[in-house]
Formats: C-alpha cells, sequence, structure tokens
C-alpha cells in the first residue's frame, strides 16, 4: 500500500522537500547573478535616454527664447523688422510641430521605463527587493513624466508668441525651468536608488 500511494502521489518524503527548495533558492540566485548584469547595463541606457530628452529640451528652450527675441524686436520696431504677423504664424507652425515631438518623445520614453521595470522585475526575489525596485523605477517614470511637462511649457511658449504676447511667453519660459528643475532630482533619486540594487 505505501508502494502504490507513493505512485499515485502520495506524500513527498521531507528529504525530496527540502531538496526541491534548495534547488529553487539556487535557480533563484542564479537568475538574481544573470540578469542583474544586464541589468546595470540597461539602467545606463536610461540614464542616456534622459540625457537625450534634456538636450532636446535645451534646444527647444533656445529657439522659443531666441523667437521672443525677435518678436520683441518686431513689437518695437515695426518698420525695419520681420513682420509681426510672419511671426506669429511662423510660432503657431513651431508649436503644431512640436506638439507632436513632445507626444512622440514622451510615448518612447513611457515604454522604455515599461519595458525595463517588465524585464528586471525578475532579478528581485524578495518582496523588499521588489518593492525597492518597483520605488526606484516609479521615481525614474516621474522624472520623465516632468520632463514632457517642461516641454509643454516651451510649447506654451509659442501659443503666445503666434498671439503677440510676449509677456505670457516669458512667463512660460520661466515656468519651464521650475519643471525642470523638479524633474531631475527626482529622475536621479530613482537612478540612485536603482544604482544601489545591482
Amino acid at each position: 500500500m505505501a508502494l502504490l500511494a507513493g505512485l499515485v502521489g502520495g506524500p513527498v518524503s521531507p528529504v525530496n522537500a527540502e531538496s526541491t527548495v534548495s534547488l529553487k533558492k539556487q535557480k533563484q540566485v542564479q537568475i538574481d547573478k544573470t540578469c542583474r548584469k544586464s541589468f546595470r547595463l540597461r539602467s545606463g541606457e536610461l540614464q542616456l535616454t534622459m540625457d537625450a530628452t534634456l538636450a532636446t529640451w535645451e534646444g527647444a528652450k533656445r529657439s522659443a527664447e531666441a523667437a521672443i527675441a525677435d518678436m520683441k524686436d518686431a513689437l518695437a520696431n515695426p518698420e525695419q523688422s520681420v513682420s509681426i504677423d510672419a511671426l506669429k504664424q511662423g510660432a503657431l507652425l513651431q508649436g503644431r510641430s512640436m506638439a507632436a515631438s513632445i507626444e512622440e518623445e514622451g510615448a518612447r520614453n513611457v515604454q522604455e521605463v515599461k519595458s525595463f521595470k517588465k524585464r528586471f522585475t525578475k532579478c528581485f526575489s524578495t518582496p523588499k527587493d521588489k518593492q525597492a525596485f518597483d520605488d526606484a523605477v516609479a521615481a525614474v517614470r516621474a522624472g520623465f513624466r516632468e520632463m514632457k511637462d517642461a516641454k509643454w511649457r516651451i510649447h506654451a511658449v509659442w501659443l503666445e508668441l503666434s498671439a503677440a504676447n510676449v509677456s505670457k511667453a516669458e512667463e512660460e519660459i520661466q515656468k519651464t525651468l521650475v519643471d525642470v528643475i523638479a524633474a531631475e532630482p527626482t529622475f536621479d533619486m530613482g537612478m540612485n536608488r536603482l544604482g544601489k540594487m545591482d
């Protein structure tokens, strides 16, 4: 009867149970070691993506500031400058173009963070490590979101310039600086946390 019970799925001996648990632990440790090697590389890619996002923001801000200067000059010297109507139309077109690029870049950044989280969540086997990983990724994602907000501020500059509203455009320039000042430490906090986990 004991033999029959074993054949039909009877109770597993304590020795076999311990061996199974030990093998699972060894396998998980191997998974952790293996995927954390690529984890370091891919987390570095997140930093490169943020660097690129900051670079495009800086370029957009410079263009917007130059456009504000041109509009100021046109308003102060209408007979000697490019026509105000031409500047307004150019600002409107620039705003439309920027809106599309903001959405495209934002979608790429969100997808990169999602893919990173999906790929590497298995690297952390304990609840404490998993929570720490989730919190770090959330901070990284928040940093990208705040950068997107900063770019929408520059988009608002173009909308204000399309109405020749220089003072409002200058206010949006100040607001985009505030957004970036908030975005960088948020992102850096997430990256620092990730760096401590590898």
